[in-house]
């Protein structure tokens, strides 16, 4: 059955102090609908498929979700995509939008 919610992470359970531990019962054999959430959408550099400036983008782009309140304190999603070798385009789900950003929403395709 389709949700537009995502499964709630325990964020004190971050044994690697990036990001909390991933655990795949809650995600496995559900259908999630991004349809009208909303994301802040970033960009990096790539060369041939491999992110050169991921750590700069993710540490900016977070401090301006955070600073604005667009973070979800239960869950996190980022959706990453390549549409070529030389860049990559990458979305952080968020719960509203964020100043100075390139606030996008997913649409659902049928």
């Amino acid at each position: 059955m389709p949700t537009n919610k995502l499964p709630d992470l325990n964020f004190k359970d971050n044994p690697t102090k990036c990001c909390p531990r991933f655990e795949p019962k809650d995600w496995d054999k559900k259908i999630f609908v991004f349809d009208k959430k909303k994301f802040v959408k970033a960009t990096t550099i790539n060369f041939l498929h491999i992110p050169l400036t991921m750590s700069s983008m993710m540490k900016e782009t977070w401090k301006k979700i955070t600073d604005a309140g667009a973070d979800d304190k239960k869950t996190f999603a980022l959706l990453s995509h390549d549409p070529s070798p030389w860049k990559g385009e990458h979305y952080f789900w968020v719960t509203k939008d964020v100043p100075d950003v390139n606030n996008v929403a997913l649409a659902e395709h049928t």
